[in-house]
């Protein structure tokens, strides 16, 4: 992404900013210059035709079912449509899923210590699903902050869905900080939700 980089250079070398102009012109190169200087083939990927995007995505996902059933409504909410980030994206949702899968199978076949109880085995069952596997991704992949947040105080994720949904005072309640981003309320309010259980 030129702009990226063109920004991420001027942002680098800010500090000359106030330097007598001559001594700048031997100090540094532009944006422009330092891309041409680098970069042989610029490869410039366009932004992804609306009709598409969905095939995109399910060549990206592979064979699941379960994941393109939901990949559509809940993906183009979260991440939009660039393909760097789409790729990005379904490699992070690979790992997550691959490692959400192992804990979950190892937990129901008692090959962890202490052994849970079947009510969160029951839990896992019913909670670690493709749809819930989406927003956590989307959730730790576009919002840093929030997934900090919820690192902190695992009940914030029930609140900020809460908040999402309209539930009850959730909105009002909270501090200015709870504004939810159009996109992750998309996100959350579709589908089913994570779970309100502490465990």
């Amino acid at each position: 992404d030129r702009e990226v980089v063109k920004k991420g250079i001027s942002y680098r070398y800010r500090f000359f900013e106030h330097r007598e102009e001559k001594e700048k012109e031997n100090l540094i190169i532009s944006p422009d210059d330092y891309l041409d200087k680098m970069i042989q083939l610029p490869l410039e990927l366009p932004i992804i035709e609306h009709g598409r995007k969905k095939t995109f995505i399910e060549s990206l996902m592979g064979n699941s079912d379960d994941f393109k059933v939901h990949s559509g409504l809940i993906i183009d909410s979260g991440i939009g449509e660039n393909p760097r980030s789409l790729k990005r994206f379904v490699n992070l949702l690979a790992f997550i899923v691959n490692l959400a899968e192992t804990l979950k199978e190892n937990i129901i076949s008692d090959k962890v210590e202490p052994k849970e109880t079947n009510e969160h085995k029951e839990l896992l069952k019913n909670h670690f699903i493709p749809i819930l596997y989406m927003k956590w991704t989307i959730i730790v992949f576009r919002y840093p902050k929030v997934h900090n947040d919820i690192k902190g105080n695992p009940k914030r994720l029930i609140e900020i869905q809460e908040a999402a949904e309209g539930v009850g005072n959730a909105e009002k309640e909270e501090a200015p900080g709870m504004q939810i981003d159009e996109r992750l309320r998309k996100v959350l309010v579709n589908g089913k939700g994570f779970p309100g259980d502490d465990w």
